[in-house]
């Protein structure tokens, strides 16, 4: 009879400590267990009970679901949809800001200068510009990896400040 009064018999050391391996927590579960199994080839009977770890293995496999779960949520987040909205809300909220005559423009490093017209995204990574170059009105698109992403909003004279302004458009993933 074990010392809690039920009719089971009495835990081994080495049982307690692959159950104690078995607890479900953020650490690796992998290489705690592989500690745990370690430390129990210096007492007897130098082999770890087979049997109980596979019965608990189904608490194992949950999880790492977890972690996965987790690692995808995160992964989620870094998604260049994400990125462009938060530039596209930047863009519509310069824009707003300027009267008529202007309108938001975007300068490149190269000294170029071209109007925004749209922004989008191509996940996992990649963000677009599209406009039209300040000085010729040619069609420009910009594309930029989420890690490159310096954008310095000018304000640039609009070519017809007699027309009622376009609002910046939002161009969603298409897959």
């Amino acid at each position: 009879m074990a010392d809690d009064g039920t009719n089971e018999e009495p835990k081994t050391e080495m049982e307690k400590v692959i159950e104690e391996a078995l607890k479900p927590t953020s650490e690796s579960v992998v290489s705690r267990l592989m500690e745990q199994t370690r430390n129990l080839y210096s007492e007897p009977p130098y082999r770890p009970d087979l049997t109980r770890i596979m019965e608990n293995l189904p608490e194992i496999v949950p999880l790492d679901q977890q972690i996965v779960a987790g690692i995808e949520e995160s992964q989620k987040k870094e998604m260049a949809e994400n990125y462009a909205k938060i530039l596209y809300e930047q863009a519509v909220e310069f824009d707003k800001s300027l009267d008529q005559k202007f309108e938001a423009g975007v300068l490149m490093i190269n000294g170029l200068t071209f109007g925004l017209r749209e922004i989008g995204y191509k996940n996992p990574s990649i963000i677009i510009f599209k406009g039209v170059l300040q000085n010729s009105g040619e069609p420009v698109e910009l594309l930029q990896h989420v890690t490159q992403i310096n954008i310095l909003f000018a304000k640039i004279a609009r070519c017809e400040p007699e027309e009622e302004k376009n609002p910046i458009g939002f161009i969603w993933d298409e897959k």
